[in-house]
């Protein structure tokens, strides 16, 4: 006698060889019969639905008898499991939406009994003794992926589970800088900041590392969506080098820098005349050194007599006119940062 279940539905089949076959009866028991059908062909073919019957072990006997009175019997025990697997967990990764910047990821779980079947993705995995697996899921496409892990005991029975997995090839960018990259500044409180942006999992705001010349700042900066420091620098110039570090939750983490310029001072100094000169004329000519390239007022007695730019770093104004007695001369200085230098010369002219 053949038995076949599936799940719930129990087909039994098998052929009686007698010439004289008076009939047959199939029973099937577990503590008390729970089916019964009987026939008289050499072809036995029976299918029970289960009846509403508990799951557990039952007994499906055939009686036969031929003409003459004799009978034989035969027994085929089975199981009726009508249960799906009780456990299919996945046990890594943890939850839906789980982040990675890889086009794979590690798969780990659990089902009820090492002789399940299980397959993720439709590919069969291998079971271990105590009913956990592992594999590798590939071929993951940039954003949401989901994953399918189906569990079939042997009986037929199923359960299914899912996991959707973000993959996140994208790594954070840093945007609106400032100060801008190249520029110059002539103040020692700059406003240093800029705004992060990210298409993928999100920037972790807790990984935000912040370094001006190399040095952590983060700990004086405000964090958010992107960041804001305000630190008091030193004066002079200088170059101030600007660096960022930041992760998604894909743990993308890119390292970006800018610099600019730090200019709070310029130059000038009228080397001719000299000091508490005393001169017998009513032009001079004055002459100095003054930062390359700044714009120059020249001022005699507090009026403007002239300007120019000190090229090469030097200046020359000439026939500066002077009036009898005391005289004030001033060279002033402003850079291309705006800074402002003054130079003041007082001399007689007798």
């Amino acid at each position: 006698m053949r038995l076949i279940t599936v799940q719930d539905v129990v087909t039994l089949t098998a052929t009686i060889t007698e010439p004289y076959l008076a009939g047959w009866t199939l029973e099937i028991r577990s503590t008390q019969t729970v089916h019964s059908s009987n026939g008289s062909g050499s072809t036995v073919g029976v299918v029970w639905d289960g009846g509403g019957q508990p799951d557990g072990t039952y007994t499906a006997t055939l009686h036969a008898s031929d003409q003459a009175g004799n009978s034989r019997s035969a027994s085929v025990p089975f199981t009726l499991d009508t249960t799906p697997p009780l456990t299919l967990t996945i046990t890594y990764p943890e939850q839906d939406g789980f982040p990675t910047n890889e086009e794979h990821v590690p798969l780990w779980g659990l089902t009820e009994r090492y002789d399940d079947a299980v397959t993720v993705n439709g590919t069969p995995v291998t079971l271990a003794g105590d009913g956990t697996f592992s594999t590798t899921v590939g071929g993951l496409t940039p954003g949401s992926n989901e994953i399918v892990v189906l569990s079939t005991d042997l009986a037929g029975n199923s359960r299914t589970v899912t996991r959707t997995v973000y993959y996140d090839p994208w790594p954070p960018t840093v945007d609106d800088r400032t100060p801008t990259a190249g520029s110059t500044i002539s103040h020692t409180h700059p406003l240093i900041g800029a705004t992060f942006s990210d298409v993928g999992s999100g920037v972790l705001s807790d990984t935000v590392r912040i370094t001006l010349g190399g040095v952590e700042r983060t700990a004086e900066a405000q964090v958010n969506s992107g960041f804001a420091l305000t630190p008091t620098l030193p004066g002079g110039e200088y170059d101030v080098d600007v660096g960022v570090r930041l992760c998604d939750a894909a743990d993308n983490c890119p390292t970006v820098g800018w610099g600019f310029h730090v200019d709070t001072t310029t130059t000038v100094q009228i080397e001719s005349p000299r000091p508490g000169d005393r001169l017998n004329v009513l032009t001079t000519t004055v002459r100095g050194t003054a930062e390359t390239d700044a714009s120059l007022t020249l001022s005699v007695n507090g009026a403007t007599v002239d300007s120019a730019t000190a090229a090469g770093g030097e200046f020359t104004f000439e026939n500066v006119p002077l009036i009898s007695g005391p005289n004030t001369i001033t060279v002033t200085a402003t850079d291309a940062a705006g800074n402002v230098a003054r130079d003041v010369v007082t001399l007689v002219v007798d």
